[in-house]
């Protein structure tokens, strides 16, 4: 198994660490590695966070102006069932969309608000620290994403964070545009066959810069 300086060394290979808001779950041995545990110290306290819960359907930091590019998770400890985490291909998920609805959201915003998925959580989850208030104001981000060496688009939507999405046309306005983003988001991943890969105990969340490709 890998100690926490060794997984950290690791992530950093691709990537500036990011450090993210939630300065609460943060390690005190690494501060870049979030811990996700139900375990507590002889306090009382959460070590971690989502203890009593758990994250539906997400893109990681879509909160955040400048999102980091990719996340690392580290299974430390496993239930002897449940626990699965799965991940969705949006490159796939926007090719399976039909026309009408790929012409719906191409050059469309969405509003991403990190109190929607705080809102969500349970118990000391819910408090977020003042720090990480001042930094999570509401952002939009293009409802599509371009990728930048292969040209290919993918969904950029978050049922978790997404407040808003507009406009996206009259047969959306009576749905309610945050609900529109949401229906959108879920109907392309019922087309996905996602990977089991277990429980999560540790994520460490990395940037590559590409600024010539921005």
């Amino acid at each position: 198994s890998l100690s926490e300086h060794e997984y950290a060394d690791f992530c950093a290979l691709f990537g500036t660490l990011e450090h993210t808001v939630r300065t609460d779950w943060a390690s005190r041995v690494r501060p870049e590695i979030g811990l996700i545990t139900n375990l507590k110290g002889s306090n009382g306290n959460p070590l971690g966070g989502l203890g009593d819960g758990e994250v539906e359907w997400h893109s990681d930091q879509t909160y955040m102006a400048n999102p980091a590019t990719g996340a690392a998770l580290h299974a430390v400890e496993l239930p002897a069932e449940g626990g699965r985490t799965y991940w969705a291909n949006l490159v796939a998920a926007y090719e399976a969309l039909p026309e009408r609805l790929k012409q719906a959201i191409d050059g469309k915003n969405a509003v991403f608000r990190y109190q929607k998925r705080l809102n969500k959580y349970k118990g000391a989850d819910q408090k977020l620290p003042e720090e990480g208030r001042k930094r999570t104001p509401d952002v939009l981000h293009p409802l599509v994403h371009v990728h930048p060496l292969s040209g290919k688009k993918a969904l950029y939507l978050d049922p978790t964070f997404a407040h808003a999405a507009f406009p996206l046309g009259r047969a959306y306005d009576r749905l309610g545009q945050a609900e529109a983003a949401v229906r959108l988001y879920r109907q392309t991943l019922r087309t996905l066959a996602p990977d089991d890969v277990g429980d999560v105990a540790s994520a460490c969340r990395t940037r590559i810069r590409q600024e010539e490709n921005r």
